[in-house]
């Protein structure tokens, strides 16, 4: 096995991954805890030794000599269909490392487990939440099936859960193969209780076994019990064969009737007639939780199991955070069938829900992002209108030569409230967007200041003419940062000084100098030519007198 190859393959696939030569797991990591035992290893909890927050990962510690040819083959298989997935519903490779003995394959990590102990653990789910655990399956399954790919081990083991249960993720792709749009799979493999009727007989099977195991986890989750059983493995192959699945009595008929016809188009014998990962998502039980004006009947339902109310409005968020997803899950779709989902910087999810982007500083630094395909600086325009922070966007190195992109640039800079600073340097731009840059520094609505041309194939007359333009908007601008704004309390102010001026006489020499009179200057004594009263005499002498 080339474990070299794949660690250089996973540093160009992965996002994230920093693996470099020389750099073992220990030098990086540290252990936490162990958390699980596989066939191959262990599971432990780690943290990178230079992270202040000790933000947790998850590890897998594969033993080689262990594991065996065959079992590195799967495991390798596992790591590189991981690479290729990138999803919020499954579970992020983050980076891997090895020594002579171990394989370390370091993961997201997931505090809230398997789905399988938390059924166990908290007892049987309501509708809304198996609801809401099954949608975000089915987004996973819908993005791994458009790849070409069949999970195959499908199972509550698989799935793991963040903390609150919240977010459900699949994990555990060993058994896992690419088949890309047919049904050519004849090994057999998975967990007998999970596994479709045609993974049984001689026909080959595809992407439907898959559906066919999230029928029997929806059974499990609002059950605790599987919709197949057997005193023995044979009766029990014979029952999934058969399809003998009884929703009309038991645990199951307590549910509602769009839970039991969603679980039955799912256990559907022939895999041609059973729902796939698309279709399910559209079943009248699944939109049931995405549809928030049936949010009273939600109500109503979880009324009836007995949910309080705290429960319910938990059940109310979980229902928008599900609606958020499939927004910026369908934003990242029309990303990829534009061949721009590798741009980090469009998957912005504050964008995709709620059209608002603000960047984390006031500098934008694009340079080089989109120098494969320039067509992704069309994605970010929309983002560019709607901040109201960014001052500086560098675009420079990133190959833009079309004229439109050109002038849909122009317009959105010209009109945007606080950029100043824009780099195009490097970039093979048309002559005919010259034209429009100019008009762009000359436009009195813009705030831009500086636009950098160095390196293009403008000519330089026009970036002289650009420069000129840009330079007297500047010298405008910065004399009328320090010419006086007058309010209408300066207004006022002024007119009553140059009223009380010209009422004042020049007589006196402090007049005649400018010395005006204030409430902080001292007042000469004025003579005044009233009459004053005659002072009283003397008691004594006038009683003399």
């Amino acid at each position: 096995m080339d474990f070299q190859a794949l660690q250089s393959s996973l540093t160009e696939v992965c996002k994230g991954t920093s693996l470099k030569r020389g750099v073992s797991f220990d030098q990086r990591y540290e252990l936490e805890a162990e958390i699980g035992k596989g066939a191959y290893g262990t599971v432990w909890r780690c943290h990178r030794r230079f992270d202040s927050m000790r933000r947790p990962y998850g590890v897998k510690i594969i033993n080689k000599k262990k594991a065996g040819a065959k079992g590195l083959k799967w495991v390798m298989g596992e790591v590189e269909t991981m690479s290729l997935l990138i999803h919020p519903n499954i579970v992020r490779l983050e980076e891997t490392f090895q020594d002579e003995e171990n394989l370390w394959i370091v993961m997201e990590y997931m505090p809230g487990g398997e789905l399988r102990s938390a059924v166990l653990r908290d007892g049987i789910f309501s509708e809304a939440q198996a609801r809401r655990i099954t949608t975000q399956l089915l987004l996973a399954l819908e993005f791994i099936h458009q790849k070409g790919i069949v999970h195959r081990d499908m199972k509550p083991e698989n799935c793991l859960l963040s903390e609150g249960d919240l977010v459900c993720k699949i994990s555990d792709f060993g058994f896992s193969v690419l088949v890309g749009s047919d049904q050519c799979l004849m090994s057999f493999c998975g967990t007998t209780v999970f596994m479709a009727p045609e993974i049984f007989g001689d026909t080959s099977y595809g992407k439907p076994v898959d559906m066919w195991a999230i029928g029997v986890m929806v059974y499990f989750m609002v059950t605790g019990t599987y919709p197949f059983t057997g005193r023995s493995h044979r009766e029990l192959t014979d029952a999934i064969c058969g399809g003998r699945c009884n929703l009309k009595s038991g645990r199951i008929a307590e549910g509602s009737a769009s839970l039991r016809d969603f679980i039955s188009m799912l256990l559907v014998v022939d895999p041609n007639r059973r729902l796939s990962a698309r279709e399910a998502l559209k079943h009248p039980w699944i939109k049931l939780g995405m549809n928030m004006g049936n949010s009273i009947r939600d109500e109503t339902e979880m009324k009836r199991h007995g949910l309080r109310p705290r429960s319910i409005f938990r059940a109310a968020i979980i229902a928008l955070m599900a609606a958020h997803r499939l927004c910026y899950l369908r934003y990242c779709r029309m990303l990829e069938n534009n061949f721009c989902s590798a741009f980090t910087i469009l998957r912005n999810f504050r964008f995709a829900v709620s059209g608002a982007y603000e960047p984390p500083c006031p500098t934008l630094d694009c340079s080089g992002v989109f120098a494969r395909h320039p067509r992704g600086v069309r994605f970010l325009l929309p983002m560019l209108e709607v901040s109201r922070t960014i001052e500086a966007l560098d675009l420079s190195s990133n190959n833009i030569d079309n004229l439109t992109l050109f002038q849909q640039l122009a317009k959105t800079v010209g009109q945007h409230p606080t950029l100043v600073s824009l780099n195009l340097s490097f970039n093979p731009i048309p002559l005919l967007a010259g034209r429009g840059l100019l008009r762009l520094a000359r436009s009195p609505q813009s705030k831009l200041l500086h636009l950098g041309l160095d390196g293009t194939l403008l000519p330089s007359e026009t970036i002289a003419q650009i420069s000129a333009a840009l330079k007297e908007k500047a010298a405008v601008s910065s004399a009328a940062a320090f010419t006086p704004q007058l309010t209408p309390a300066t207004r006022s102010l002024e007119i009553s000084t140059s009223l009380s001026r010209n009422n004042l006489s020049v007589s006196s020499p402090r007049q005649r100098f400018g010395l005006l009179h204030s409430p902080f200057t001292r007042q000469p004594v004025r003579k005044t030519t009233e009459p004053r009263l005659p002072p009283l005499s003397n008691t004594k002498r006038r009683a003399g007198k």
